[in-house]
């Protein structure tokens, strides 16, 4: 039976009111590293830095790269797994082997780690699978779940323990929108609890998941806060209701404080309350003289489309259409490098490249298979920005599979550092020396964020 959907007026009118908040940030910060060292954050694609600043990312997945950045002393770093575009027995044997990596580094180096799982904010993801290979690698024999899926960038909330969309004045429950009938992670539920029982697949049910309520996180004492925190078992699962930063941050204070051997998946949104970075204003991103940008754009769900839609519309652009059904059955129409060169004639005359996959949705029967479209698709336009012969202004990719196959593969990035974002829940790096293109603004668009006009209000706003 489906859920109403609610107005979004006048459901945050009905919340209890929130608490102050001074002196939040300093004690989180105070609880936190107190109790760890470090804090990893892994990404399981590359969209996950939508909410912070001035912190790196690596991308290789080696103890050598998980050392050197402990040995820099940064108190919080992102490596990204790309575990979302790999099959479920991939992604568990990377979970395991990252967490072993972590568990093992840190010991030698006298780190006490925190590391958090980043997932997608529309509940799409290898759960509770990789949390499970992940604890395992980490040997944290009693670790407690603690999921929060909460990202306001991106319109998602929390309310008794029914993640919602915000589409527009009104609050969607997150399984009746597109993003549930993802062809790898699609699912029914919009209640988490129920959700988690879906997942699990009945093996935890409903009635067994606890959850944090507003209510309970506003209240001026957090006396319920540490009975319920205290009380949860070993391998049991937490919901986090929240519908602003200051639900998440009295959250995380109380977890810090109350709750033992806490794992968390979270969506963007937790890792800024963690930091309790401010807010910082929105990039721009100063392009070349003479030369243009090139923005390639695989992302298949609905949002994107009509971005797309609105961007070729909207703007003048030198626009490249890849044949989605043609590549999978017969090979590309175009080499990569054919492809690659007159992208690159055009742009360094000063023309803003657009790439973009046919929008007819190509699926098949099971997640696996699925994904292996999607592999040969970023495939495609991996090998043709390994091909460009010379940088752009800036690339914007959009789809997260997309982003993380052209960060790693076409463009060698190892480190980056997250400079901030161009608009609310969409980041931007500077690539390391290391990169092809060294130095170059590397825009990561999430498929499931912004409005329709969004792609070319970064073309007309952000670019100078």
């Amino acid at each position: 039976m489906d859920l109403p959907v609610l107005d979004f007026a006048k459901t945050m009118a009905s919340l209890p009111a929130q608490q102050p908040k001074a002196g939040l940030d300093e004690a989180i910060r105070q609880a936190l590293f107190s109790r760890y060292n470090v804090v990893i954050v892994l990404d399981d694609d590359p969209t996950g830095t939508q909410t912070v600043y001035d912190v790196p990312v690596i991308t290789e997945l080696t103890e050598v790269a998980i050392v050197a950045e402990i040995e820099r002393q940064t108190p919080l770093f992102y490596v990204l797994t790309n575990s979302r575009a790999l099959p479920g027995q991939d992604a568990n044997g990377t979970a395991y082997s990252v967490g072993e990596k972590i568990g093992q580094t840190c010991k030698e180096a006298g780190k006490r780690p925190l590391v958090i799982i980043r997932g997608d904010s529309t509940l799409r993801g290898h759960f509770p699978n990789e949390d499970e290979w992940l604890t395992t690698g980490l040997q944290l024999r009693d670790a407690r779940y603690f999921f929060i899926p909460a990202f306001f960038e991106g319109g998602r909330y929390t309310i008794n323990d029914v993640h919602y969309v915000r589409e527009g004045g009104k609050l969607v429950p997150a399984g009746q929108t597109p993003f549930a009938k993802d062809g790898s992670f699609g699912y029914r539920a919009s209640n988490l609890t129920s959700w988690i029982e879906e997942k699990t697949e009945g093996i935890v049910q409903k009635e067994e998941v606890t959850s944090l309520n507003i209510s309970e996180l506003r209240a001026p004492a957090p006396l319920a806060l540490k009975r319920k925190l205290e009380s949860i078992a070993p391998g049991a699962h937490c919901i986090i209701n929240a519908t602003d930063y200051t639900d998440l941050k009295r959250a995380a204070l109380a977890i810090l404080r109350f709750a033992e051997h806490p794992q968390f998946r979270t969506s963007a949104s937790f890792i800024k309350a963690l930091l309790g970075q401010p807010d910082r204003p929105l990039l721009k991103i100063k392009a070349k003289e003479g030369r243009g940008g090139l923005i390639i754009v695989g992302s298949h769900v609905p949002k994107t489309t009509a971005q797309l839609k609105h961007l070729l519309v909207h703007n003048q652009l030198s626009e490249y259409e890849v044949d989605v059904p043609a590549l999978l059955s017969n090979g590309p129409p175009l080499a990569p490098r054919d492809l690659a060169q007159k992208i690159s004639e055009a742009y360094t005359e000063g023309k803003t490249c657009v790439i973009y996959t046919s929008r007819d949705v190509i699926t098949t029967k099971g997640a696996v298979a699925n994904l292996n479209i999607a592999a040969t698709v970023s495939g495609y336009l991996e090998a043709v920005v390994a091909a460009l012969p010379e940088a752009p202004s800036y690339l914007l990719t959009k789809g997260g599979i997309t982003s993380s196959r052209i960060a790693t593969e076409a463009l060698g990035v190892k480190r980056a550092m997250v400079l901030g974002q161009v608009q609310p829940g969409v980041p931007t790096w500077e690539l390391g020396p290391e990169s092809k293109f060294p130095g170059m603004p590397f825009i990561i668009f999430p498929g499931n964020v912004g409005g329709e006009g969004s792609l070319s209000l970064i073309l007309q706003n952000t670019i100078i």
